[in-house]
């Protein structure tokens, strides 16, 4: 509209002038602005765009993220802020269960007598001599007779499965869940209750066992669950002291290890210790089971673990008012993911925050946040509410938050959004996750996840880990640049034509015939379709798609490429060495040689709004567009000389001096161009160069197989940003080994408690190379 309008008020001038000043007849004068009209219309400009966005969207689908519909293109683009979950997005969800880091709650004095727990040998514990005290072997195998075998994408299911069959054997621990009794009702985990509970029946003995979050495990509470309990010893009067205490000595423990050197390389006896002591000191102050299970639980977490709470209940018709009992904490490790730290450091560097919204434990959610570099204020979701302008702040410079619910992400969301007026972008895989996934203007469905979390994503990724998401921006920002390319050189090129035009007509009465104005229009549009392919460089920054910046860029190159074709007007003669160029018996030659320099400067034209910053430090175009744009030149040339659909001959000097005043042309109007983006700070040094996203797993691969082979990484070095020493490869490498096999155990670099670990948010932003140096040299420490 702004360009359309402008230009049918200088077509109805036209009109009026020439007929009532001018004597002209309206016939003529007509078809005069009708030719005006047509160079307005970008006519060639919805089928460029969506061409376009095709090829982009085919692009980003080849990098693993399929995009539900089109206007998803321009809004990953835009992103500002990820909030991501962990577990198969940071880790890789292949989580492995540590048998012998199981803790057991093995207090006996916790059950009254009367309410005790059934013995004999079809009892709950098959493998404990006195068959009131659990061993870790039943506590693993409760656990699995607690999991869904059907249901085997859920990881944690799957490695508690996978642990008991390769501890049990798989014929012999099927055996035993024979005999143990008949499952009679399964409800299986989901994020409101946060467990899962099997009921098994034998011989007039009911047994509920149930695995989850601890605690949901200790006191379900009024939730929405088949049932509801209070583990025995239990007492919600208590949960604040026994907090409390749970929290000192958790942090005692952890701060007396830390001065203690005597680790072995997994970490597992240093931990043990720190187990034994936490329990110890609960006793000491007088904490009962909730204080005891919180420390472990402190205790493993801080450590790496992921922990299930298992608990059991048998009652049959002499004992119909048992308690469920705590048997104890599995312990699971899920490592992050081998490319996460270097795709986390990408994605800051492109101008995109990334937060860690998490179900998980917050001290699980602050240590993998550590390993990764991503910062450690990690939040529980409890200090989301109530709303304030002070949380509001919180939110805003908060690295993650654990322990959350759905409402609690989709809160995130939407203070980012408003307060703040961030373009959000939300990853997730399941039902309770669609309501996030809805209300961000980029709603990622990660790879496994659910067809409702599909339906409500805007992207859909085919491949695992945070490189997808990355790939999905670089790629998008390069289709955004394209399309920014084009509709600056096409807005540019219609200001020009309609500028030069009219100023033909209403200065020395003079005009360009309607066929030449029509040949501008659709021939220069039909040589720009390679644009789809252009190789290009993305933003460094989000493109948060600024009209008015295009429109005011666009008028500038405009009014920068009519004053040069004025120019030529007004220097023809001398340019093109014909005589008499402004006589009248020259008008078919002039009228040629007008539109030859004009369609050639406007071909021309697309090589400086390629990117903005002189045209010989962008990247080369691609083969097709210039191929194009060359054919294109000769072409009008060939049509010129030959008098093709051209009024006259053109001759080989004129065409020589129309190409050379073009070019000299391009070169004064790319200068001028770099001092305007200098004057409005608006012009890319390249020293922000983004990584390719195939650069990065290549890196990965060669850190891993070797930490000193990659001395100086090529990653961010396009023409380009030397960047990361030797001590990059060195924490990818520490990552590789830490992440192999399910005995390995990634132990804190550090035991530090969370008042006494290091901030690395400000170094994180801005992400510069010696920013990333300095996180990883402290984080290999």
């Amino acid at each position: 509209k702004l360009i359309i309008i402008p230009s049918l008020a200088i077509t109805f001038v036209v009109l009026g002038y020439q007929i009532h000043n001018r004597g002209e007849t309206f016939s003529h004068v007509l078809l005069v602005c009708l030719s005006l009209i047509i160079g307005a219309v970008p006519i060639a400009l919805p089928l460029v765009l969506q061409v376009t966005m095709a090829f982009g969207a085919q692009e980003m689908a080849e990098h693993g993220a399929i995009v539900t519909h089109t206007t998803a293109l321009q809004e990953i683009a835009s992103m500002t802020i990820l909030n991501s979950d962990k577990t198969g997005t940071l880790t890789t969800a292949k989580m492995a269960v540590i048998p012998q880091m199981t803790w057991l709650a093995k207090d006996q004095d916790i059950i009254p007598e009367d309410e005790a727990i059934i013995k004999g040998d079809t009892g709950p514990f098959i493998f404990s001599k006195d068959k009131n005290v659990p061993t870790k072997d039943d506590c693993l195998f409760l656990a699995a007779l607690a999991s869904n075998a059907n249901n085997l994408d859920d990881p944690v299911d799957f490695a508690i499965l996978t642990a008991a069959k390769a501890h049990f054997g798989e014929s012999q621990l099927n055996k035993y869940i024979t005999t143990f009794g008949t499952r009679t009702r399964f409800d299986g985990f989901n994020p409101d209750v946060k467990r899962a509970v099997v009921t098994v029946e034998q011989n007039g003995t009911t047994t509920i066992v149930a695995k989850g979050l601890l605690d949901k495990i200790l006191d379900t509470g009024n939730d929405s669950g088949t049932e509801q309990w209070l583990c025995a010893g239990i007492h919600r009067d208590d949960r604040t002291s026994d907090e409390a205490i749970a929290s000192r000595v958790s942090s005692e423990n952890i701060e007396s290890d830390n001065n203690n050197n005597q680790h072995d390389e997994l970490g597992q006896q240093s931990t043990a210790r720190e187990l034994e002591a936490a329990s110890t000191n609960c006793r000491r102050l007088g904490g009962g089971v909730r204080a005891r299970a919180l420390a472990a639980d402190a205790v493993l977490s801080s450590a790496g673990y992921k922990t299930i709470a298992v608990a059991v209940m048998t009652k049959n018709q002499n004992n119909t008012t048992a308690h469920m009992r705590l048997i104890g904490l599995i312990s699971m490790l899920d490592p992050p993911r081998l490319d996460t730290t270097a795709t986390l450091f990408c994605l800051q560097r492109a101008g995109i925050s990334v937060k860690m919204i998490t179900g998980d434990h917050q001290n699980i959610a602050r240590e993998t946040a550590r390993l990764i570099g991503l910062g450690d204020r990690i939040l529980p979701q409890t200090e989301l509410w109530p709303a304030s302008a002070t949380r509001d702040e919180m939110i805003l410079h908060a690295d993650g938050f654990a322990q959350t619910m759905p409402r609690d992400k989709r809160e995130v969301v939407l203070v980012l959004q408003q307060r703040y007026k961030m373009v959000v972008g939300m990853t997730g895989d399941g039902v309770n996750d669609c309501a996030a996934l809805s209300q961000a203007q980029v709603g990622i469905a990660v790879e496994g996840a659910t067809e409702a979390a599909q339906n409500a994503a805007d992207i859909v990724l085919t491949r695992p880990g945070l490189s997808a998401i990355y790939a999905a921006c670089y790629e998008s920002r390069l289709i955004f640049r394209r399309l920014r390319s084009y509709v600056l050189y096409r807005v540019a090129a219609t200001i020009q034509i309609v500028l030069v035009l009219a100023s033909l007509i209403f200065i020395w009465n003079d005009e360009l015939k309607p066929l030449y104005v029509v040949l501008l229009a659709l021939f220069n549009d039909i040589t720009m379709t390679p644009i789809a392919h252009d190789r290009v460089e993305p933003s460094p920054d989000p493109e948060l798609g600024d009209t008015s910046q295009l429109l005011i860029g666009a008028l500038a190159l405009g009014l920068i490429q009519a004053i040069l074709s004025l120019g030529f007007y007004i220097q023809g003669e001398r340019i093109t060495d014909i005589q008499g160029f402004h006589g009248k018996h020259n008008l078919a030659i002039r009228q040629a040689a007008i539109y030859v320099q004009i369609s050639i400067s406007v071909e021309l034209l697309i090589f400086a709004c390629r990117a903005p910053k002189p045209f010989f430090l962008t990247k080369a175009p691609s083969f097709s567009l210039f191929t194009f744009v060359m054919f294109g030149n000769l072409v009008i040339c060939a049509m010129a000389k030959f008098s093709i659909l051209v009024a006259h001959s053109i001759s080989w000097r004129a065409l020589a001096g129309i190409i050379i005043y073009d070019i000299a042309a391009f070169l004064i109007l790319d200068l001028v161009k770099v001092a305007l983006l200098w004057a409005t700070d608006s012009l890319e040094t390249g020293d922000r160069a983004l990584a390719e996203p195939d650069e990065i797993p290549k890196l990965v691969k060669a850190a891993a197989r070797d930490k000193t082979s990659v001395r100086r990484s090529s990653l961010f070095d396009h023409r380009r940003s030397s960047l990361i020493e030797h001590r990059f490869s060195e924490r990818l490498s520490v990552i590789s080994r830490l992440s192999q096999g399910r005995d390995h155990h990634i132990r804190r670099s550090s035991i530090l408690s969370a008042t006494e670990r290091p901030s690395f948010r400000s170094s994180l932003r801005p992400a510069t190379p010696a920013n990333l140096a300095n996180i990883l040299h402290r984080q290999s420490e």
